[in-house]
């Protein structure tokens, strides 16, 4: 049996948008061992081992530090490649997009040093960062989990993409349902109502939303349409989850108090989430329930949209649009807060109003 190794980083959303990629992976090199080289996560974040543990699409995982001071990483890069070398890896599969030309030679230098001879990804055309282009003029998007696919078919392999993008992307096992449902029953006040979930919590700055419009929101969800709101995220997000919930009362709060997979099998019971440009919302669709999303306009449009069909994802054109920033510096952050309580509700109850009691949820393919 030959041994796989798949590099590729991220957080929560960029290992839901490589599913796809993965898939293809898994079925290419059916009864072989894959090995995920990612970077180490953070403890308050879900890393990727708790996801594709559970889809049987990665049999081992290794990690490497990518923060700290220049020693440490030093010290970190060589441990892993002691470690690469010990393991005797037969083939690497370069997933890393948008790295200077530099760098992917660089990668591909260590992993020949690390005794890996089949060294898939690797040209630098295919992974370099493409030409600055000006803040106002956004490139043509492609979606990202797409741009992973690509990447396969540019290494040449004989690799069959059929069914890699069918949906769901993941399904929670009876084991997280049963948690899940567990939790509903101990803090749900009218199980009959309809379950609408928001996630307040987004990783980076300038992907949030203003905490007092999620308050609205939740206001309004519960008194216009008459559903029942709980607020999923993680740790980071419990002061939010707090704040939220004294100011609507009997709002669910429950940041930071499932596993990433509960809070999938949640998710499944929804009859939408509203989210963030963030994880979370890459989770609800990856199980197939309908997104509303609230992006701003760092990102070209489309290329971080939730997988599937369904979703509503709200977004603003403004002239600074693509500037890729994790911070914006413009005051007042228009292509975020220019989206109003009353676009998003409208969202919400679009789709409601689309589809029955029941059935907003679907699931489809990209």
């Amino acid at each position: 049996m030959s041994r796989v190794l798949v590099f590729h980083t991220g957080s929560l959303g960029d290992t839901i948008i490589s599913i796809p990629a993965l898939r293809a992976i898994r079925k290419h090199w059916r009864g072989q061992e894959i090995t995920l080289l990612h970077n180490a996560t953070p403890p308050h974040l879900a890393g990727p081992e708790e996801l594709l543990s559970e889809l049987g699409l990665v049999d081992k995982f290794l990690t490497y530090p990518a923060t700290g001071g220049s020693l440490r990483r030093m010290t970190g890069a060589i441990r892993c490649l002691c470690t690469l070398r010990r393991k005797q890896f037969d083939t690497v599969i370069y997933l890393l997009r948008d790295r200077p030309a530099d760098s992917v030679r660089r990668d591909g230098i260590y992993f020949a040093l690390a005794g890996i001879k089949v060294r898939l990804g690797f040209a630098a055309g295919g992974n370099a960062i493409p030409p600055a282009s000006k803040c106002n003029e956004t490139r043509p998007a492609t979606h990202q989990s797409r741009s992973l696919v690509r990447r396969l078919r540019e290494l040449g392999a004989d690799l069959d993409l059929e069914g890699c993008f069918e949906m769901p992307l993941l399904a929670p096992s009876r084991e997280f349902r049963s948690s899940a449902a567990e939790f509903l029953r101990k803090y749900r006040v009218a199980p009959e109502r309809d379950l609408a979930a928001i996630c307040p919590g987004a990783k980076t700055s300038a992907n949030r939303w203003p905490i007092i419009r999620f308050v609205e929101l939740a206001r309004r969800v519960t008194s216009e349409l008459g559903w029942e709101v709980i607020l999923l995220g993680g740790p980071a997000d419990a002061q939010s989850g707090q704040m939220i919930c004294r100011s609507v009362p009997g709002t669910i709060d429950a940041c930071g108090k499932l596993s990433i997979l509960e809070v999938a099998a949640v998710m499944e019971l929804c009859r939408v989430v509203v989210g963030l440009d963030t994880g979370t919302t890459h989770l609800a669709a990856a199980v197939g329930t309908p997104v509303v999303g609230i992006y701003g306009a760092r990102n070209p449009p489309g290329q971080w949209d939730p997988l599937g069909q369904g979703h509503r994802v709200l977004r603003l054109e403004v002239p600074c649009e693509g500037c890729g920033l994790e911070t914006c510096p413009v005051p007042g952050h228009p292509c975020i807060s220019g989206l109003s309580v009353d676009q998003v509700f409208n969202a919400v109850r679009r789709g409601a109003t689309a589809h029955g009691a029941g059935d907003l949820r679907r699931s489809s393919s990209v």
